[in-house]
């Protein structure tokens, strides 16, 4: 059982279950395709995006990572 909190600091329980990549593979790609566009249509708010989601995932005291002139893609 894996517990995740919800708002209220209250734990919810769930039970684990297999999971396949494949099953989530058309999810992904909507979700590459609708970064692409905000990317292609606003850099700032796509950056912005980007960093939110890293803050969040890696919590606020994280280091980021300082691109190199070999590390950038184009």
């Amino acid at each position: 059982m894996h517990r995740f909190w919800n708002l209220d600091h209250e734990p919810d329980v769930y039970e684990a279950s297999d999971f396949t990549a494949n099953d989530y593979a058309d999810a992904y790609t909507e979700h590459i395709c609708v970064l692409s566009a905000i990317k292609q249509k606003d850099l700032r708010a796509y950056h912005s995006l980007m960093h939110g989601l890293y803050i969040r995932v890696c919590g606020l005291k994280a280091t980021p990572l300082r691109a190199t002139p070999t590390s950038v893609m184009l």
